[in-house]
């Protein structure tokens, strides 16, 4: 499955890439949907081109979210997919203050693209059925695990 976020500069597609991708809450309400229809994508590229120019596109592996989704499904806690494989920023580390803060690993960026000239850029990083090791032990002590 892919999603795509648009940034205003070539900056932060750099920092995304570096250090990987802050959201709040839920990474749906700062993503869209990357459906393989031309008419669906033109659409979307006329509603987010106020945005920005750069488009950075995030691809998760089926069989990883199926397993993943499967796992949330077994616990109590509601829990979004993406966060389950983010890092969480506690409140009081949050660039923005009052917030929970996720961190989407940089090895699920896809690449990117300029919206002016559809010019794409391979993350040589990209692993989309990687789970992030380092958060495994920390979800068992949350108890998301």
């Amino acid at each position: 499955m892919l999603y795509v976020h648009v940034a205003p500069a070539i900056d932060i597609v750099n920092s995304v890439l570096q250090s990987g991708f802050y959201y709040d809450d839920i990474f749906q309400k700062t993503t869209d949907i990357l459906v393989n229809n031309e008419s669906t994508f033109d659409y979307w590229l006329y509603q987010r081109r106020a945005y920005g120019n750069y488009a950075i596109v995030f691809g998760f592996d089926t069989e990883m979210m199926s397993q993943v989704k499967n796992h949330i499904q077994t616990t109590v806690r509601q829990i979004e997919f993406q966060n389950l494989i983010s890092y969480s920023i506690p409140e009081s580390h949050s660039p923005i203050e009052g917030e929970d803060i996720h961190c989407l690993p940089s090895m699920y960026v896809k690449g990117w693209f300029k919206l002016s000239d559809f010019s794409w850029n391979v993350n040589s990083n990209y692993c989309p059925a990687a789970f992030p090791s380092a958060l495994v032990p920390v979800l068992k002590e949350q108890g998301a695990l």
